[in-house]
């Protein structure tokens, strides 16, 4: 687990009985391999609750779910700031096509992970309506979320309500494949909480109709 970056994650391996709040838990129930994740009250979310035909399965399963956690980890940290997530500032996506050489030189190659492929791989992600700006670091656009190259090499970060750069929401990439995965991995989990947020939303209204 250290190994993989995931020893600051809550999980329990092999104990399904201890009830740890928020744990993802992977073990033996009854004879059967089990993953399951605890609530804040420790309780089993049945939802949650899948069975495996084997420790190899199950642990495949948990690792997944491990990674999972890892990267909502890692997207809480960066878009801590309230402000990006903000309804009222998502506006639609800027295909801003890259306009250098390098960019250039990767569609001829059958490249998806290049910046003048992005605009169509957020689109097929669904993620077309979130604010963004695809190889344009100049342009300063209230909360966008940013992909360019400029003199430092390839880089994401996130502009805030006056259309600066936010210092630390800088991430720098070797190059241009990886910077790419890095934007939709954060253009992702952009959606991600947003939805979560809308849902959790419904709920409130919901919730005042079924108990009248």
């Amino acid at each position: 687990m250290e190994a993989a970056n995931f020893g600051h994650l809550n999980f329990l391996i092999g104990d399904t009985s201890l009830r740890v709040p928020g744990a993802q838990v992977v073990g033996q129930i009854d004879g059967v391999w089990v993953t399951f994740l605890r609530d804040e009250r420790g309780l089993v979310e049945e939802l949650t609750l899948v069975e495996h035909p084997d420790e190899r399965s199950a642990v495949t399963e948990f690792m997944s779910q491990l990674r999972n956690l890892a990267r909502l980890e890692e997207l809480k940290a960066l878009l801590e700031d309230d402000g990006l997530l903000r309804f009222d500032h998502v506006i639609d996506g800027d295909y801003t096509g890259g306009s250098t050489a390098s960019s250039r030189r990767s569609m001829t190659d059958g490249d998806s992970n290049t910046l003048a492929s992005l605009p169509n791989r957020v689109n097929q992600l669904g993620l077309g309506h979130l604010n963004f700006l695809i190889g344009d670091g100049e342009t300063q656009r209230p909360y966008a979320l940013v992909i360019a190259q400029g003199e430092d090499g390839w880089s994401t970060f996130v502009r805030d309500e006056r259309g600066l750069t936010r210092v630390k929401s800088v991430r720098t990439y070797p190059d241009e494949r990886s910077a790419v995965e890095g934007f939709l991995v954060l253009l992702d989990g952009i959606a991600l909480v947003k939805r979560l947020r809308s849902e959790a939303a419904a709920e409130k209204d919901v919730l005042p109709v079924l108990e009248g």
